[in-house]
């Protein structure tokens, strides 16, 4: 099953926007990744979780 990360992101209080810099996307492609997160390639997912590290979000 994949993570959620739509609510890791949610409950951190993080807002989209500064995930979707860190992770050099735009919101609209943040938003498909967080609905599809099983269908990210390896490079979205990298760069998604990097994202989510350097903002604090803890998803393990």
């Amino acid at each position: 099953m994949a993570k959620d990360y739509r609510k890791l992101i949610q409950d951190s209080g993080v807002k989209m926007y500064r995930v979707a810099h860190e992770a050099h996307t735009n919101a609209s492609n943040l938003s498909v990744w967080l609905r599809y997160p099983d269908e990210l390639n390896a490079s979205q997912k990298q760069r998604l979780e990097t994202a989510l590290t350097k903002l604090g979000i803890k998803f393990n």
